[in-house]
């Protein structure tokens, strides 16, 4: 869960990664060193192995986000169009509805206009 390292142990060495900015020059040079006077019971082999742990502990969880985040832009995308399509077919229906009405409409009034004057067709 912690590379191995105890949880107040690896939440130092986290607190000290990200003292670090990523585009400083001799980053690695400067956090190992301060790495080293904070872990003294530590080897370097040891470090290095729980910063590798890191790093990978790292890109598994920006994978993870970035799939997340893809997930969740799919799924609203997914949700908007159908959304869009229901309406459009809500729409669709209750123009054929209003369609079939005027049909209809007009079909009595024909009916009535050849009763009323006797009209033969």
């Amino acid at each position: 869960k912690f590379g191995g390292w105890d949880e107040e142990e690896n939440a130092t060495f986290h607190l000290i990664m990200e003292q670090y900015a990523t585009y400083q020059p001799m980053k690695r040079a400067l956090y190992m060193d301060r790495l080293r006077k904070q872990f003294l019971r530590k080897s370097r082999a040891e470090i290095v192995s729980h910063e590798k742990w890191y790093f990978s502990k790292l890109h598994y969880q920006n994978r993870k986000n970035a799939y997340l985040r893809s997930w969740t832009m799919n799924r609203e995308e997914l949700i908007l169009r159908s959304q869009v399509l229901s309406e459009e077919a809500l729409k669709s229906k209750e123009l054929k509805q209003l369609k079939e009405e005027t049909i209809e409409k007009r079909r009595k009034c024909v009916i009535n206009y050849i009763k009323r004057y006797r009209v033969s067709l």
